[in-house]
């Protein structure tokens, strides 16, 4: 039985804009919805979300901002920008990301092979905070209580993400093992 982590502090920044229509943000946590704000059109918003939530020792997370249209209408001139992930005085690398962008088939479909390739370079081949295109944005990472913890998991689990290269987002309820080589460093020259 995993051990229980409570009272995670939250703070999440981001801002939205749409030119021409209302947009609405979702953030859900492991599928429980802690925020849904309608944003209205020609106006930049700042947003800043604090929450506590709970977690479990060696579980891997999901934060997941859901970006959607008013009324079903699109606007081009539209931009969400994710400027920090903060879990229990921790960043969660913004650059480490899965983006699934609702694209309008239509308009897919009328690109040619050379335009498709170019934007899904835009969409997914370089490390970004701004999301042209509504759709989902989803941040992974694993609740820890300590090293031990993340012994254990390792052991236990195949780190797919290690085999493409991608990082870990560890949060660590133990605040001594938040930077772990600094800490290393210091004890090996005192």
């Amino acid at each position: 039985m995993r051990k229980k982590i409570e009272k995670i502090s939250h703070t999440i920044k981001f801002s939205v804009i749409s030119k021409s229509f209302p947009t609405t943000v979702a953030i859900l946590v492991n599928g429980d919805r802690v925020f849904v704000k309608d944003f209205p059109a020609g106006k930049k918003v700042i947003e800043k979300v604090v929450f506590e939530k709970d977690y479990e020792d060696q579980k891997e997370n999901n934060i997941k901002f859901i970006w959607k249209p008013l009324g079903g209408k699109e606007d081009g001139e539209k931009d969400l920008r994710v400027d920090q992930i903060m879990i229990h005085g921790q960043f969660v690398n913004e650059h480490n990301y899965e983006y699934n962008p609702d694209l309008n088939e239509d308009w897919w479909n009328r690109l040619s092979a050379e335009e498709r390739n170019k934007y899904l370079q835009v969409i997914h081949g370089s490390p970004i905070k701004n999301f042209g295109w509504h759709g989902e944005i989803d941040y992974n990472f694993v609740t820890l209580i300590d090293f031990r913890s993340k012994q254990l998991y390792n052991t236990r689990n195949n780190n797919i993400g290690l085999l493409v290269g991608q990082s870990t987002n560890w949060i660590y309820y133990d605040r001594s093992c938040i930077n772990p080589k600094k800490r290393l460093y210091r004890r090996m020259n005192i």
